[in-house]
Formats: C-alpha cells, structure tokens, sequence
C-alpha cells in the first residue's frame, strides 16, 4: 500500500507538471489514478496473486469503451508490480491514440497481442500497433507518458520498451524476461493453452 501511495503522488505531480491548465492537470491525473486503482481492484480480487495478461489488457481498455481494440495472446500470470506498471502503460497508450493517434479516427484500431518466446531466459514480446489513424510523428516534448511507457517500463522489467512512429499511429514493443513479469512462469507460460 506503500509503494502504491507514492507512485499515485508521483502521478498526481507529474500531471500537474506537465499540464498547461488546472482542468487540463485534473483530467490527466484523474485518468492515471484511475488506470492504478484499477489495477489495486484487479489485484484485490485475485488475493494479491497477480493477474491475466488478458485481464490487465481488458481492465485497461475499459475506459475508452466504443474504440476498436483487437486482443490476442496465450494466458500468462502477471505479478503485483508488473500489473501495475502496465496498467499504466496501457492508459498512457489509449490515451494518447484517443487524442492523436489511431484511435481519433472512426477508421483508426488498436491491435494487441503478446507471446513468450522459449529460451533462457524466456522473453515477452507485447506490442500495441496502431492502424487506420492520421500520421504521427515523434512529439517535441517528452512528457510523463512517454517516460512511463519508455523508462519505467525498461526499468521495471528489465528488458527493452521502444515506440516507433509510423504513418498510421505508433508502434510499441515491450521485450521482457518473463521472471521479471510473473512469479510462477511454469505455471502460466505461453506453453499453457493458447487464450485469444
């Protein structure tokens, strides 16, 4: 409850920072509180054991009901800390197609998918790939939400988060170690039953 206190501060401040307006600071804050707290439910309801890739995805997307989102990947376990992170990931993600991306058009869509690549370690692959939308480029200004999707993901997971920008939305790529994600691989690795 700690570490979940301080990293909705750290949210509230950085929203505060990087909006032009208070209404603007509100909005932005309230929307990430809010991708945490869902995350805290999530995680509340499962006993603290973690919870589904899928399930994550699908609370995360929640909010922006009516956009065209496309899921897919096997069934994997994910721990306390990765659940949160991502959760938020994925909201800066929505968030930013619903106001520039693939998601601002009608015609725009949202693919997600994830799988675990065999080895050793063994390596999540996430992507977001965005279709159908105007074209993007790189923003001038780095904000909290490309630290949150960039950094804090490479740093909580360490293994590599990357956007590209292309002429119809964004990119992103998460590759991980899955024993940074989940604490029980074995037993909810890619190698269990396909969930698409």
């Amino acid at each position: 409850v700690k570490n979940m206190l301080a990293t909705a501060q750290s949210v509230f401040v950085q929203s505060l920072r990087s909006a032009s307006t208070l209404k603007e600071a509100q909005e932005i804050a309230v929307g990430r509180i809010h991708s945490l707290a869902t995350a805290q439910d999530l995680l509340t309801q499962e006993g603290w054991s973690g919870a589904t890739m899928r399930d994550v995805v699908e609370r995360s997307i929640s909010p922006f009901d009516g956009a065209d989102f496309r899921i897919a990947g096997p069934r994997i376990l994910l721990g306390a800390k990765a659940v949160s992170t991502l959760s938020l990931t994925l909201h800066e993600l929505a968030t930013n197609s619903i106001k520039y991306g693939a998601l601002s058009k009608e015609t725009g869509s949202v693919t997600i998918t994830w799988e675990v690549q065999p080895g050793d370690p063994a390596m999540l692959r996430f992507h977001w790939s965005e279709m159908g939308g105007p074209p993007v480029t790189p923003p001038k200004r780095r904000g909290f939400g490309s630290r949150v999707v960039e950094n804090i993901v490479r740093a909580e997971f360490q293994g590599d988060a990357k956007i590209d920008f292309h002429k119809d939305g964004i990119l992103y790529e998460i590759v991980a170690p899955m024993d940074r994600l989940t604490d029980n691989f074995d037993a909810y690795s890619g190698r269990a039953s396909a969930e698409v």
